[in-house]
This record gives structure tokens, sequence and C-alpha cells, in this order.
């Protein structure tokens, strides 16, 4: 029993590690305003945890790539 708490509890850590890498890597994605070279954050925090907000957003072109069960991928 002991082997199969520990197998939970590491896919439980993998599964926060992910998520907060993505959450703090949307956070960092920049928008360009201006033609001086101002940008602004893309995505608030209140955007990124609202249940009906998806990454990436519907509304942004994602050509070359493909969607596949919201994973991107470079046709080849």
């Amino acid at each position: 029993m002991a082997e199969t708490d520990a197998w939970i509890s590491y896919q439980i850590d993998r599964a926060v590690t992910v998520f907060g890498i993505i959450i703090d890597n949307a956070l960092l994605e920049r928008m360009d305003i201006g033609t001086e070279g101002d940008t602004v954050q893309r995505y608030t925090l209140d955007q990124l945890l609202d249940p009906e907000f998806y990454l990436p957003r519907p509304d942004i072109e994602t050509e070359p790539f493909e969607m596949i069960q919201g994973m991107m991928f470079d046709s080849v």
C-alpha cells in the first residue's frame, strides 16, 4: 500500500509543478503596445485562474501549429 501512496503523491506533485510552470510562463508573456517598445502583461492572474479561461486562447492564430486536446505541435 505504501508504494501506491508514494506513486499517487508523486503524480500530484508533478501535476502541481506543471500547473505552476504553465501559470508562471503565462504571467511572463508580454504584448507590444505602441511603436516605442512598450509592453504590457498579456494575462492577469485573475484571468489565468478563471475556470472559463483556456491556454492557448482559441482566438489566437495557431498556424502552422495544430491543436490536439489543448496541446500544440508542429506538423512535420
